[in-house]
């Protein structure tokens, strides 16, 4: 589905995606990657204060990311 789309406008992108996957082109973010995405998750969902449960071995950027939003990670083996 995404092949078709490689060369296109992020705009295009979100519609392709939606019309295979989703209801409106809105409701569609395309990032250039996986830590990308997580850092506009965790912006939208983490408060100052929060805390967030991380796996070891796990993907360390991950665990990098809340604390500068202001939220905790406890680490589990």
């Amino acid at each position: 589905m995404l092949e078709t789309c490689r060369a296109r406008s992020p705009r295009s992108t979100r519609r392709t995606v939606d019309a295979e996957v989703f209801g409106r082109p809105e409701s569609v973010t395309v990032t250039h990657g996986a830590q990308e995405a997580l850092f506009l998750l965790f912006d939208a969902l983490l408060r100052p204060g929060d805390q967030v449960i991380a796996f070891n071995p796990g993907w360390q950027p991950l665990m990098g990311l809340p604390p500068g939003l202001g939220a905790s990670v406890t680490v589990l083996p």
